[in-house]
């Protein structure tokens, strides 16, 4: 049966972060034909034994395989994507703790500390596939910051600098210019940066060039 819902945690988005881009595509595909079909035989699903016993390994290609829990029916939790023996040894390393899921858009309250037990977001199939695009991938370290906020924290203002900084690239020019650029339109890819960790943009002011993130509601 095709998964309703996955959940992920900053680990998962860290492991994105670090993905060679060539392998993007490869994780893309992987992951809708799991959507479609997670017993296809071409995705070599895995049930692990060990310190791992309860997760699972998919084959990404020969070289990347794709760790992941199944929490309920229709349910999963995507941990992390590796190389073969570091994905592996990084399962056997893994402790699922017992967090309150917020689905989709969560609540909380001012802090720019990360927190040191986020919880576990949860979206549909679709969120993830924008997400892990080769598209997405220059805008994926805003994602993880944001998802590595604490949960009290409810609204962040930044400067276009200090995003600059985090994605370690420069902001197209329209960025400067056209307020359309920051709506909450998950068919952007920028958006789904926000977007699918429970954000969105609630105040703009592109002559100071500051942008307000808030969780949702």
């Amino acid at each position: 049966m095709s998964p309703k819902l996955f959940l992920f945690e900053p680990r998962f988005i860290s492991s994105l972060v670090g993905l060679p881009k060539e392998v993007h595509p490869k994780l893309f595909k992987c992951l809708s034909q799991f959507v479609r079909d997670r017993q296809h035989p071409g995705l070599n699903d895995e049930p692990l034994r060990g310190e791992a016993n309860g997760l699972h390994a998919v084959r990404v290609d020969k070289n990347y395989r794709l760790i992941y829990e199944e929490t309920s029916e229709n349910q999963f939790k995507l941990l992390l994507v590796a190389k073969h023996d570091e994905a592996y040894r990084e399962a056997d390393r893994i402790r699922i703790p017992v967090r309150p899921c917020i689905k989709g858009l969560a609540q909380a309250a001012p802090s720019l500390v990360p927190s040191l037990s986020p919880r576990a977001i949860s979206v549909e199939p679709a969120t993830v596939l924008r997400l892990i695009s080769l598209s997405a991938k220059k805008y994926l370290p805003l994602t993880k910051f944001l998802a590595e906020q604490s949960p009290e924290t409810r609204r962040l203002d930044m400067s276009f600098a200090e995003i600059i900084m985090i994605i370690s690239a420069e902001l197209p020019k329209s960025t400067y210019l056209y307020s359309a650029w920051w709506a909450n339109d998950a068919t952007h890819v920028q958006a789904t940066a926000w977007l699918s960790v429970g954000w969105k943009t609630a105040e703009l002011r592109l002559c100071d060039r500051r942008v307000t993130f808030e969780r949702g509601t």
